[in-house]
């Protein structure tokens, strides 16, 4: 099986990278929606499933890069960033996201936690198999990516990944 995993293309984020944490949880709302920079991604010969993020920034790559089928599905939506206190001091959204990522690390978090994350990649390869398809692509965000490379290279698959993956890069694991 030959699994290719495309993050969405690049989000042109312009906004100011000093935010409060109210700031901080807008400009998340908004994120989805900003304006992207397409490029030519050229994709495996044969493909015989597609499955995209039902988040707006990877629906709209699959439709630039792809004229097939392409069924969307929740389990390859990013890992939600929120805040967990609330402050008018200002900090670098890279902040933000690290202090977010710890708190996903320990299962200190409101919403979906490492735990439900990794049960969720799991279900997302069991869905996969349940195909019976050779070549498949899954269109999805840089987090979650992540965490979804490690489950396929604990269930055997081969392939590597950079320590944060690029926009409108393919990655091929296969078993």
């Amino acid at each position: 099986m030959n699994i290719y995993l495309l993050r969405h293309f690049k989000v042109q984020d312009n906004s100011n990278s000093w935010l409060n944490s109210e700031e901080f949880n807008c400009w998340v709302d908004t994120y989805d929606t900003l304006p992207l920079t397409e490029i030519e991604v050229e994709l495996p010969e044969t493909l015989d499933l597609i499955l995209c993020s039902t988040l707006s920034r990877a629906k709209r790559t699959a439709n630039s890069i792809t004229n097939q089928e392409i069924i969307y599905s929740d389990k390859l939506i990013e890992v939600g960033s929120r805040v967990f206190f609330s402050t008018k001091f200002k900090l670098q959204k890279y902040i933000w996201f690290t202090m977010g990522s710890i708190m996903w690390q320990f299962n200190r978090l409101a919403g979906e936690n490492r735990v439900d994350t990794l049960a969720r990649a799991n279900a997302l390869l069991e869905e996969i198999k349940s195909y019976n398809k050779e070549h498949v692509l899954l269109i999805s965000h840089g987090f979650f990516m992540k965490v979804f490379t490690d489950v396929l290279k604990e269930k055997g698959f081969s392939g590597t990944i950079e320590f944060r993956p690029k926009n409108a890069k393919l990655y091929h694991f296969y078993k």
